[in-house]
């Protein structure tokens, strides 16, 4: 079996990718215009990542990160983007991160 499809079994395996995006953070990504979808960064991430893999995107709005990590360990989505925190490494895995901010 070829990388390719390794992956596209790990990381959607219904055939598509379910992304779980989270709109309680506007720097991260935003409710889209009346009948569109959410945009921003997170968004832009999924659908390259969807694109990677080969297989057709779905998108999972949700208004908190608890909602998105929840949907994620639950096998409601695939992929979400979160900020690493100890409590959510209980529930989910981590990949390196795609970005790094400072907070206060």
């Amino acid at each position: 079996m070829s990388d390719d499809l390794n992956f596209r079994k790990i990381f959607a395996p219904t055939g598509e990718l379910r992304a779980v995006i989270n709109l309680g953070n506007a720097v991260l990504a935003k409710a889209g215009a009346k009948n569109k979808g959410p945009t921003g960064v997170t968004v832009d991430l999924a659908k390259k990542f969807a694109l990677q893999l080969d297989v057709p995107l779905k998108l999972i709005s949700v208004q908190k990160a608890g909602d998105a990590v929840n949907a994620v360990a639950t096998a409601k989505a695939d992929i979400g983007f979160f900020a690493v925190d100890p409590e959510r490494a209980a529930l989910i895995s981590f990949t390196q991160p795609y970005v790094v901010i400072q907070g206060a």
